[in-house]
């Protein structure tokens, strides 16, 4: 249903991966193993370069959105 793919859409913008989304939906991932999954990268270039304070801040902003939206498809598939 439409709210469902809300969700979706939401989870797959903010993992960059479509495939996660699904994943983390259908209950393969949960939200810490499918974000994990979504900043292999990005974690490794912070083990290499270090962090930056407004990227931390940002991913930290945006986890939050991840876990509102993974909440939120919970309560959909729920009802």
């Amino acid at each position: 249903d439409a709210f469902v793919l809300t969700a979706c859409h939401t989870m797959t913008a903010l993992l960059g991966s479509l495939l996660l989304a699904l994943a983390h939906m259908h209950g393969a991932l949960d939200l810490d193993a499918a974000w994990a999954a979504a900043h292999v990268e990005e974690d490794w270039q912070w083990a290499r370069w270090g962090e930056e304070e407004e990227a931390r801040a940002r991913r930290a902003a945006r986890y939050a959105d991840m876990a509102a939206a993974s909440r939120f498809h919970a309560l959909c598939a729920d009802g």
